[in-house]
């Protein structure tokens, strides 16, 4: 991986090529995200331990609304 970021600093042929992996990768990673939300109860907290977000799966769990 580091040789791709840097590589990325240059401007080279590849550089759109690697754009498209690049996008491709985070559209992967976002279909998972959606995946594991709509199938497990997921609960995000910051690092001080207050609640960010928590998925409809979690609240229903819990028998929150």
């Amino acid at each position: 991986m580091a040789t791709k970021l840097a590589k990325r600093g240059a401007a080279a042929p590849t550089d759109q090529a690697d754009s498209s992996a690049h996008e491709l990768e985070l559209m992967d990673m976002r279909g998972q995200l959606a995946a594991i939300g709509k199938a497990q109860a997921v609960i995000e907290f910051s690092l001080d331990g207050k609640i960010l977000n928590a998925n409809d799966n979690f609240l229903k769990t819990l028998g929150y609304t």
